[in-house]
């Protein structure tokens, strides 16, 4: 599985990287707040509002993401690999 990292994937040139294009989405609406929890401890990696790697902004896209599945909020991946 690979995730996308707020203001370092949609940075990307497109023409020089692969553009994120997800294909798994995981309904994280019991766990959000949690996440937004955690994501505080990493001060230094995240930034005040309106930066997209700020609590509101990954919260924004979150909710992006929920909308386009149609639940509240949810995770966005590529599946890379499947082996079970």
């Amino acid at each position: 599985m690979f995730f996308e990292v707020p203001s370092s994937t949609e940075w990307q040139i497109a023409d020089t990287a692969r553009v994120f294009k997800p294909n798994w989405f995981v309904d994280i609406s019991n766990e959000v707040n949690i996440k937004k929890q955690v994501l505080e401890v990493y001060e230094v990696e995240i930034h005040k509002w309106p930066h997209p790697r700020s609590i509101e902004g990954v919260e924004h896209l979150a909710r992006w993401h929920g909308a386009t599945m149609g639940v509240e909020v949810a995770e966005a991946f590529i599946l890379g690999r499947n082996i079970e």
